[in-house]
């Protein structure tokens, strides 16, 4: 196994916290522009009921190793503080963001769940570094400011102040729109029959179960991979501590690797900061290339050319929330294919990218503070990548598996102003729809 290495640690300066919902950030010192969660903040977020930030680190590592090389992260590094991302909606730790540094510069970051109940402890692999102005650095700094999720990971992360106010946005604190929390209305405007409502809600349920008892299983060894110290993870993944000693280590290992290669080999070519419905559209119509049968479809990256194609779109599908309907129009009115709605699990999905070689659109939403304020944000899935997971025992040169699971992880494309391209665990996804893109 590849080497892994850690940055060195970061001088901290001690905060006070008051509560639990209210966990505040105070000035840090970093080796670099980010601003890191203190070793007191983390501690607190611990004896609050969220996840030891060491557990996940030590996961983190075992990711960041299994996806370095495709990546170009020779020799990389992986931060030993995380940036904290809050719930917009109750202030409360969401995810921990380990970056990482290669030649002590952020390339990119492993976000890990914060709360158990989010999913398993890998949440997202970001490929790219999100924006984080040197004003917004230096009001985070300060203590003044602290980083929530609202469109987290692609769209550019907002700034809220301790007494809850959003900093440099108009949007208002949203809540994810989760099949356990959908309405009865929401489900049939989104084209759910009733039986296919309650197969979902009952697919839902049985997903949490299972994340909670990987989660069961993680917290009887969590001591002991919180003990570990740097040198002890490195040897681990060195594979050269041959010591008498019993120590937890964790391995990943691929189980298929799958991309669109006409989509994959264009995901740099999208739109950032337009419409998500038009610029997904906008995309696959660029990944079908001639397949699509429309010259206004460019084949090759002419920025001109693309945005041609994104106003064309946009005008036949028109601004605003989009339901699939409305996408799929769009979609066959430029070219021989349509969308077909799916169930938005891994199953449907992972075999239509991999089986018909064809991308799919993930649908995520959000609730405001009214009721009727519901956001949809789509993106393509262009491919997929399964790692089974197992975290083992070692004395001396005798291993034994305590517990495994499968990790698996969508490639998305994205229009976020942040990045475009990054891996999503499929687990509490909080997708509320998919569609198959199809021959008509």
């Amino acid at each position: 196994m590849k080497k892994i290495y850690s940055i060195v640690s970061i001088a901290l300066l001690a905060i006070s916290l008051v509560s639990c919902a209210n966990l505040e950030n105070e000035s840090k010192i970093s080796t670099d522009s980010t601003v890191y969660a203190t070793t007191e903040e983390l501690q607190r977020c611990i004896d609050c009921g969220f996840v030891d930030y060491n557990v996940s680190r030590y996961y983190a590592l075992s990711v960041l190793d299994s996806f370095s090389e495709e990546n170009g992260w020779q020799n990389a590094k992986l931060s030993q503080q995380p940036v904290i991302i809050y719930n917009s909606k109750n202030k409360t730790p969401r995810y921990y963001e380990f970056q990482i540094l290669v030649k002590e510069k952020p390339v990119g970051a492993i976000s890990c769940v914060a709360d158990k109940k989010e999913g398993l402890p890998v949440k997202y692999l970001l490929p790219f570094n999100s924006t984080v102005t040197e004003n917004e650095n230096r009001s985070l700094s300060s203590g003044q400011f602290r980083i929530c999720d609202t469109g987290y990971p692609s769209k550019k992360r907002v700034f809220i102040d301790k007494s809850g106010r959003i900093a440099n946005s108009d949007e208002e604190n949203l809540e994810d729109l989760t099949i356990e929390n959908m309405t009865d209305s929401e489900f049939a405007e989104l084209g759910y029959t009733e039986e296919e409502k309650q197969e979902l809600l009952k697919i839902a349920e049985e997903e949490s179960a299972e994340i909670a008892e990987i989660w069961e299983k993680i917290d009887e060894v969590s001591e002991n991979i919180a003990k570990l110290t740097e040198e002890e993870l490195l040897e681990l993944y060195e594979d050269e501590d041959d010591s008498s000693r019993k120590v937890i280590y964790n391995t990943y290992s691929v189980i298929n690797h799958f991309e669109l290669s006409k989509w994959y080999n264009k995901r740099n070519w999208g739109l950032k900061g337009f419409y998500c419905g038009p610029s997904c559209i906008s995309f696959i119509l660029i990944g079908l290339g001639e397949d699509a049968h429309n010259n206004i479809v460019p084949l090759s990256n002419d920025a001109e050319k693309i945005l041609t194609l994104y106003h064309s779109v946009q005008n036949r599908i028109g601004t605003g929330p989009k339901l699939f309907s409305d996408l799929s129009y769009g979609l066959e009115y430029f070219a021989p294919y349509k969308l077909k709605i799916c169930k938005p699990y891994w199953e449907t999905i992972f075999d239509h990218v991999k089986g018909a070689e064809l991308p799919c659109i993930s649908l995520r939403g959000s609730k405001g503070l009214s009721k009727s304020d519901i956001q949809f944000h789509y993106r393509v899935v262009i491919g997929t990548k399964t790692e089974k997971v197992r975290t083992r025992i070692k004395i001396g040169r005798i291993k034994k598996t305590l517990f495994s699971w499968h990790d698996h992880f969508y490639y998305m494309q994205d229009n976020g102003t942040d990045g475009t391209n990054f891996y999503e665990n499929s687990k509490k996804l909080n997708q509320i729809g998919a569609a198959k893109v199809v021959k008509k």
